[in-house]
């Protein structure tokens, strides 16, 4: 098959979205496939069946990097002849959309919790161009089908854009295993433990995400000082990209500035799961975090919320703890005080359990169900075509 990919970025180190696109092209590739990558910028490594076309974008104003991205990215696309157009951005017209990044009239409804908050958000320029290009995703005639990595995805596309069931499939996010395993803990824990000025008796608390605020940073931070008043030998670490001077100021006011550690973008995160016990993820939204698949892989039961997609892999209190929403801490609280009383054998035997569960999500499962997406469009299409030429009005033509 020859397949376009578009996505602004295709980049392994950075967030799950970008990196996802870097696993799915060499993983088609992989298997033979002609794939085009309409881009910005892409650090996919080269591959006798990868090519990448630069698409230019204007950067300096923010609705304006969307619209831009979506016009060029059309025009290029429609200049050449595939037979799958996959977006893993906001794009259209396309064969298959991939909703990977949260669903943003959803995303609205969820982070501005009042009436005027909400209203305020919906004036914003950057806000309006995301609404006006997911409208038109979703309008019949610019998809074939749809695929989202979680069944809560899938739900909040239905409801907000009427997209019919049958055009919907669910096909879960996939690990590299390779990358993300529990080698790492046993090989790089204590020396960047050490590094960290880390005592063995603490146990390591790990929130990873570039936003913090819809990631609930506060919530994580929160856990551990609740757990730091229990007693327990807790620390935190942070990694990613966002503005930390709010967040510092209320760790300084607090007296926590000793047990919670921002550690900034770390490219190579698996060291970070491999230093850590326990990966916390208190968000408002995800569809499915794939920060919490990974850490799974490494070994890490995952503490997150039902609104995060990735909870529907996990089993609460067996392989991770659950909480309906971030700000129920008295319940993360007492699992996470609990989990951790029993440091020997609860965390190690939840962790067994969370590996488990990663070992079952592949990425080799991911690209054979986006494959078995891909070949029903592509059966859809001769169907159609074959409609086409065979109608009263081509042959009265």
């Amino acid at each position: 098959m020859k397949i376009a990919l578009v996505r602004k970025e295709f980049d392994a180190l950075r967030g799950g979205a970008e990196r996802y696109g870097v696993n799915l092209a060499r993983g088609l590739a992989d298997l033979g496939h002609s794939v085009t990558l309409f881009c910005g910028r892409s650090t996919v490594p080269d591959h006798p069946n990868v090519t990448v076309r630069h698409v230019p974008y204007t950067t300096f104003f923010s609705p304006l990097k969307n619209l831009s991205f979506n016009r060029n990215s059309a025009r290029q696309v429609a200049a050449e002849s595939f037979d799958i157009v996959n977006g893993l951005a906001q794009i259209f017209p396309q064969d298959v959309y991939r909703v990977g990044d949260p669903l943003h009239v959803h995303f609205l409804r969820t982070v501005s919790l009042t009436p005027r908050k909400r209203a305020v958000k919906y004036l914003n320029p950057r806000h309006l161009a995301l609404l006006y290009l997911e409208r038109k995703i979703f309008k019949p005639g610019h998809y074939n089908r749809i695929i989202t990595n979680s069944a809560m995805s899938k739900t909040q596309v239905m409801k907000y854009y009427g997209v019919p069931e049958q055009k919907i499939s669910v096909v879960r996010n996939g690990v590299d295993t390779d990358r993300f395993h529990p080698g790492t803990k046993a090989h790089l824990r204590k020396s960047i433990r050490e590094n960290l000025g880390i005592q063995d008796r603490e146990t390591v608390l790990l929130f990873a995400g570039n936003d913090f605020r819809r990631k609930g940073l506060q919530f994580a931070m929160q856990l551990t000082a609740e757990l730091l008043k229990r007693g327990r030998h807790v620390r935190l670490l942070v990694a990613g990209k966002g503005n930390p001077r709010p967040y510092l100021r209320l760790i300084r006011k607090n007296g926590y500035q000793d047990h919670i550690l921002f550690m900034g973008h770390a490219e190579k995160i698996e060291t970070l799961y491999g230093a850590s016990d326990l990966f916390v993820l208190p968000t408002f939204y995800d569809p499915f975090a794939n920060v919490c698949l990974e850490a799974m892989a490494c070994g890490l039961p995952v503490i997150t919320t039902r609104q995060n997609g990735a909870a529907e892999i996990i089993e609460d209190r067996v392989s991770g703890i659950l909480v309906d929403r971030p700000w129920q801490l008295a319940e993360m609280t007492d699992a996470a005080a609990a989990l951790i009383e029993n440091r020997g054998s609860g965390l190690r035997d939840m962790g067994e359990k969370a590996l488990a569960v990663a070992g079952k999500n592949t990425l080799a499962k991911n690209i054979e169900q986006t494959l078995a997406v891909y070949k029903a469009v592509l059966t859809e299409k001769r169907q159609d075509d074959a409609a086409q030429r065979g109608s009263p009005d081509k042959n009265n033509a």
